[in-house]
């Protein structure tokens, strides 16, 4: 699964809008000149991939043959078979170009850089699932040509045979007298002008829009009333798009969703206040099968309203670790203010990291372990130099300095400390010891 982040109009939409494009299961896409850089459609519009197709999908099915490449980890080479290349794996390198002319093409490259048709049967088998943000394009939803519905049910006839039954009811006998006689006057005309006579009115169709588009899905909003899904809410549509993908016989290759939370935010959101984390780790963690969802309020198709056990969240989520202490928790370990603790930073001392407490699951400034030991390597503090030999701070400082030991330089306001390596020379003598670095093991909290 992979997360498209970044402000607004940097371009994630359009990267969405590329990967659908070129796994488009129809041919009715329109280019049009905004499609062109800076719409200038004297140069090509060229969209370039390569993809690893699932084992039901079945490339071979096309008139010509589609020869594989390699996937050396980074992109796609020609296939050495002098070699042994049986740990690399097979891709296809696909691409969609419009010329100058607004003239759509799918192609397959072969290794031979020759390229053969990319054809919409193929298309079709990959199993595009696409979730825009537009809130009207719902056409998983409807019997449109390519749509997750028309894949799911599988009859190639089916809009055909509604064609011709929506034909076959005779529209002529609803008219009124009046208009009756207006087509009559009309059909007088055409037949005086040797236009095509016998006019009628009854069922046609228009370029790029077919019957099946009238044709979706229904839910029972109530006993009495059935309402197209389409009419319901964003994350309902969303949702029931993408279980009808899923109820197709090989689970779809791509499904790409833009504003993953549209839809979807409320009840996801306050679970993930709850368990302090990211929604989208609770997305994923659902899409992933890995996390049940479950209505918020069970009716049928009240898919958009979804919520989630939060203890079973907690577990589902990886445990987290902090190799590092907050910044409460370095001053208590070393006996210093905190204070004295963001002093050290600043001046790089300690080292200080935006991480995640495991805990809390919220991100903090935290001191890294690496540093904590290293400062108690070279330093200590007169606070656990105090405490370890059971004398108070104040007069403790004063005794050391009359014996001539004295803490490092220090600002206003920052706590004492002592090089280690001298006062383990000197402690002794006078009847004190040093305390040794303390260990500290922040182990995982899920």
């Amino acid at each position: 699964m992979n997360f498209v982040l970044g402000g607004g109009d940097t371009g994630k939409t359009t990267m969405l809008e590329a990967v659908d494009l070129l796994f488009s299961p129809s041919t009715s896409f329109a280019v049009s000149e905004t499609d062109y850089w800076m719409r200038d459609i004297t140069t090509s519009l060229i969209i370039d991939g390569v993809v690893r197709l699932d084992d039901g999908v079945d490339i071979n099915t096309q008139s010509n043959v589609a020869y594989p490449w390699h996937w050396d980890g980074k992109e796609a080479i020609v296939p050495d078979h002098n070699e042994e290349t049986g740990g690399n794996d097979e891709v296809y390198r696909v691409r969609f170009t419009a010329n100058d002319q607004q003239e759509a093409l799918w192609e397959i490259i072969q290794p031979d850089e020759n390229t053969i048709r990319f054809s919409v049967g193929l298309r079709r088998q990959i199993g595009l699932v696409s979730l825009p943000t537009d809130d009207r394009n719902d056409k998983d939803l409807r019997l449109v040509f390519g749509s997750a519905l028309d894949r799911h049910i599988g009859d190639p006839s089916l809009r055909s045979r509604i064609g011709k039954q929506v034909a076959s009811i005779n529209l002529q006998d609803e008219l009124s007298k009046e208009a009756k006689e207006a087509l009559a006057a009309l059909d007088a005309k055409f037949e005086e002008k040797a236009l095509p006579s016998g006019v009628s009115v009854g069922l046609t169709s228009s370029k790029g829009v077919s019957i099946g588009a009238l044709v979706g899905l229904l839910a029972q909003k109530n006993a009495e009333t059935q309402l197209p899904i389409s009419s319901w809410g964003a994350g309902t549509r969303r949702l029931a798009s993408l279980e009808i993908a899923a109820a197709n016989n090989m689970t779809p290759s791509f499904v790409t969703v833009d504003e993953i939370e549209c839809g979807l935010v409320s009840p996801l959101v306050a679970a993930a206040i709850r368990v302090r984390c990211p929604t989208v780790d609770i997305i994923e963690l659902i899409l992933a099968r890995e996390l049940e969802c479950f209505p918020l309020q069970p009716r049928p198709f009240n898919m958009g309203t979804i919520g989630v056990s939060v203890s079973v969240l907690k577990k589902a989520l990886p445990a987290l670790h902090m190799p590092a202490l907050s910044k409460g928790d370095a001053s208590r370990l070393l006996r210093v203010t905190y204070q004295t603790i963001n002093i050290f930073a600043a001046d790089g001392v300690l080292e200080v990291q935006r991480l995640r407490n495991p805990k809390s699951r919220q991100f903090l400034d935290a001191v890294t372990l690496d540093s904590v030991h290293g400062f108690e390597r070279r330093f200590v503090s007169l606070g656990h130099l105090s405490r370890h030999n059971k004398r108070a701070s104040g007069p403790f400082k004063m005794h050391l300095e009359a014996e001539g030991i004295c803490p490092e330089d220090a600002r206003d306001g920052m706590s004492r400390y002592y090089q280690r390596k001298m006062i383990t020379s000197c402690l002794p003598r006078l009847g004190f010891s040093v305390p040794e670095p303390t260990p500290v093991d922040v182990g995982s909290t899920s």
